[in-house]
């Protein structure tokens, strides 16, 4: 690692940490006015991946019983001296942290059915996010339990997940090629944009891995996937490299590689 680039890492630890101890400030306040139990931040501090000024702090708040009192979350954002910005959000510290409350119960129903296969169906966009959090608060042990669920992934959502994803890649992948022949480019990279969409939760679900979210995908995520095509980062590289300049032809060459080989990984179960 050269001089520069260890530079630029000690100062995204620094942001990184910076962030973390404001999300902390946060939760803490909030414990301290409402009847919480708990709290994680997702986005870039659960996923991981460079924290940046434009970085923010999304918390969940976790209740039983009666979400947390308005009045009672205002006066913590009084003591911490945030400032009320657009979308809900607010800057404390110079960062953005927006909240939201969730009952802690229902989360643990909704992966109980998940992952017991008694709901081969059960939605499973919060198991994403709880799964890539960070613990910021855990008094009672309700985050540290509802992480425990999410150790084992269900092969009923695998399943699932492949078969949609398989099917939602045919049209995008063929159409791609008739777009550039045409030279229709926004057609073309919406087709782009569908297919690498289900790529991504196919290989991930092959992998048994929760889906961490487009973020990143190619610079942190790509690469906790073991088990993927071997010359997958590459096409995906080449593929969205918007600087290369190559033909729309051979993106959709690429697009077509890319649905075989994976369509090949995915048979090999």
């Amino acid at each position: 690692m050269g001089l520069s680039e260890s530079r630029a890492a000690q100062r995204e630890e620094a942001l990184r940490e910076s962030l973390l101890r404001t999300a902390t400030r946060v939760a803490e306040a909030m414990r301290e006015t409402t009847e919480i139990i708990g709290a994680i931040a997702g986005g870039s501090l659960g996923r991981g991946g460079a924290i940046d000024a434009h970085s923010d702090a999304d918390i969940w708040l976790l209740y039983r019983g009666a979400p947390p009192d308005p009045a009672a979350i205002e006066r913590a954002w009084q003591a911490l001296d945030a400032k009320r910005v657009e979308n809900g959000e607010f800057l404390v510290d110079g960062w953005r942290v927006e909240i939201s409350a969730h009952d802690a119960g229902v989360l643990a129903e909704e992966f109980h059915d998940l992952i017991a296969l008694k709901t081969p169906d059960a939605p499973d966009e919060n198991a994403h996010w709880m799964f890539y959090s960070v613990t910021l608060t855990d008094a009672e042990g309700a985050v540290a339990a509802l992480k425990e669920e999410l150790n084992t992934y269900p092969e009923t959502l695998r399943n699932r997940l492949i078969a949609r994803a398989t099917h939602a890649m045919e049209k995008p992948a063929r159409q791609a090629r008739v777009c550039a022949g045409r030279g229709d480019l926004p057609a073309f990279w919406s087709c782009v944009t569908a297919f690498v969409t289900a790529y991504m939760d196919a290989l991930f679900a092959f992998n048994r891995l929760w889906h961490p979210g487009p973020k990143r995908f190619l610079s942190l995520h790509l690469a906790r996937c073991p088990r993927r095509p071997p010359a997958a980062a590459d096409q995906l590289a080449r593929l969205l490299d918007l600087e290369s300049g190559a033909p729309s032809l051979a993106r959709a060459e690429l697009v077509g590689s890319l649905h075989r080989e994976l369509l090949t990984l995915l048979a090999s179960k």
